[in-house]
């Protein structure tokens, strides 16, 4: 009698730990998707910089402006650096 107490114990605590994971596994499955769904390359490249800018991404906008703004990589245009 004893060991069938433990046994159901020990699977009530199982069962509280799925539910839990499950969600995690939810909520953290739109941000998969969009990173799968990336279609910019990984890189310092300026191409790839120019793709992240354009997808939104603020730091390669702030480097795409600096580029820009210093001429490396890119002709110099203090219109498109602001």
């Amino acid at each position: 009698m004893i060991g069938n107490g433990a046994r159901k114990g020990r699977q009530g605590r199982v069962g509280m730990v799925r539910p839990a994971l499950l969600a995690a596994m939810l909520l953290a499955l739109p941000g998969c998707v969009a990173a799968l769904r990336a279609s910019c390359p990984m890189g310092d490249d300026l191409a790839a910089i120019r793709c992240r800018a354009d997808d939104g991404d603020k730091a390669a906008q702030l480097a795409l402006g600096i580029a820009y703004e210093t001429g490396t990589g890119v002709p110099q245009d203090h219109r498109r650096a602001a």
